[in-house]
């Protein structure tokens, strides 16, 4: 099993994210040039875990002014790396970034049918604190997460907690399914396990997330 570093993305490195895009994500994928923009962005973290001399996952973080709250982007794993615990040393080292941009706590959506996903995040220490309906393109579901990063301290007050369906912040037993759906591993049959999560709410192909930012309240009625 190859030993892997993580490292903030490079120029490099563009070729590599774009294939891996396409292998995660079977649509809504960010485009090349999204990919590039978010690089060379000071509001953008991306994130690559290099093992072999491969690309085996990434990660991706928003931060914006204002907030002790950074978010969660995207997140992928590589096929031939899955099942090795890169999921989640993807996530503690994205912790650790906002850690050192200052951030209180560290928010994504997943899709509610995403149970590799999900399980991961429970593990990791994030607790649900919103439910939407029709968040994706496709119309599923999303639970919000979120976890604080500095002892004793939470999100920041003004920031908007309170899900779509009222559940607000008691405690969310999720219907046992979790966001995206984990492609099957091209080794073993049938084997699921955790491929990727996208947090965004998605809109058109290739949409920037500079341009269009995640809103503080998805519009639960509205479609991509």
């Amino acid at each position: 099993m190859p030993s892997f570093t993580i490292r903030t993305a490079r120029r490099s490195d563009l070729a590599a994210l774009i294939a891996l895009e396409g292998l995660s994500f079977p649509s809504d994928r960010l485009s090349p040039r999204s990919l590039r923009r978010l690089l060379a962005a000071a509001t953008a973290v991306c994130r690559v875990a290099r093992g072999g001399g491969d690309l085996a996952g990434y990660s991706l973080l928003l931060f914006r002014a204002g907030t002790g709250v950074a978010r969660l982007y995207s997140i992928a794993v590589h096929p031939d790396h899955r099942g090795r615990g890169l999921a989640a040393a993807l996530l503690s080292d994205a912790e650790r970034q906002a850690r050192k941009r200052r951030r209180r706590a560290l928010r994504l959506e997943v899709r509610e049918d995403n149970r590799p996903a999900i399980r991961l995040y429970e593990r990791s220490g994030y607790r649900p604190i919103g439910r939407y309906r029709r968040y994706y393109a496709d119309k599923a579901n999303a639970i919000r997460f979120e976890k604080g990063l500095l002892a004793g301290r939470d999100a920041d007050a003004d920031e908007d907690r309170s899900p779509d369906d009222g559940i607000g912040n008691s405690p969310y037993i999720s219907a046992g399914r979790a966001g995206r759906h984990p492609r099957r591993h091209p080794a073993g049959r049938g084997r699921r396990s955790f491929s990727m999560t996208r947090t965004r709410r998605q809109s058109n192909r290739g949409s920037n997330p500079l341009e269009a930012p995640l809103p503080r309240r998805p519009h639960q009625d509205k479609g991509p």
